[in-house]
Formats: C-alpha cells, structure tokens, sequence
C-alpha cells in the first residue's frame, strides 16, 4: 500500500500534463496520504493509552452499574473518552465524603492516597494512561513513555 501511494507521488512530482495544477494535485495528494497514515497507523497506536478508552472498556465488560461510578480529583482529561467510549456522563465526585459503599471511583494512584485513608476501598482495576489531547515528544518516544503514564485506579467503596 505504501508503495502504491510513493509511486503516485513520484508520478505527480515529474507528471507533465495532468487535469489540475501540479501543486493542488500535490497538496491534495499529500493531505489524503498524510490522513490515511494518521488515521490507520498513528491514531489507533495512541488510544491504547487513553485512559477513558481502556476504563470505559473495563465497566462495560464487567457490567458495572454506570450510575454509580464517578470520576474523582485529577482524571479532567480522561474525563471525555469515557463518556464517549462509555456512552454515559459519568459523575465527578466533588468530595470523597460524598461517596457511598457500593461506589465505583477512576481516580488517579496519586488522589487514591487520600481516598484509601477517609474510605474502606479495593482496588479492582488498574491502568497507565496518558492524556492523549496532551501529546508531547517524551511520550511520542517510546524509551521515555513508560515515565509519562500516569497510574490510574478503579477503585470499589466499601
């Protein structure tokens, strides 16, 4: 497929007659190519890290009741893929004293510090994620990603 698309590409660079100008049929070549590669390759290798993705994924597989799950401290940007993935507006837990026993909480490993110590919780699901809208050259290079995850938590109340 690749090859396919570099010989088109060399064909417009050195075609002498085309039905569009040269430049507009090498602009919309280069658009279309560069959409193709971000939309099969570059894309989908970053959502494996999108928090929201992975736990929305999780609550539905073991069917957690959707009402009662919240999202707690800094989880801001997780916050939109879940919803999307989860296809639910999950609630933001304004105060961890407003959490009840039977309450599922994504909180990040830093927030469950402080929850663990106000609630009797367990831990039942844990991921890295990295907040995707956010990219930045340390995460895009794959020996430094593993420091930009950021641990998350779903964490049941007791």
């Amino acid at each position: 497929m690749n090859g396919i698309f570099f010989t088109l590409f060399i064909w417009l660079l050195i075609a002498k007659r085309l039905l569009i100008p040269k430049i507009l049929a090498i602009c919309l070549f280069t658009s279309i190519g560069l959409n193709i590669f971000l939309n099969t390759a570059f894309y989908p290798a970053l959502l494996k890290y999108q928090t929201g993705n992975i736990a929305a994924k999780f609550i539905e597989e073991k069917k957690l009741p959707k009402e009662a799950v919240y999202v707690y401290g800094n989880v801001v940007e997780s916050r939109n893929s879940l919803y999307f993935y989860g296809d639910y507006f999950f609630k933001k837990a304004q105060e961890i004293n407003n959490l009840k026993a039977g309450d599922y909480v994504l909180i990040t490993a830093a927030d469950y510090i402080e929850l663990a110590r106000q609630k009797n919780t367990a831990i039942i699901f844990t991921v890295k994620g990295f907040p995707v809208t956010k990219l930045s050259l340390k995460f895009l290079t794959p020996s430094k990603r593993e420091k930009e995850l950021v641990v998350f938590y779903i964490v049941e109340v007791r």
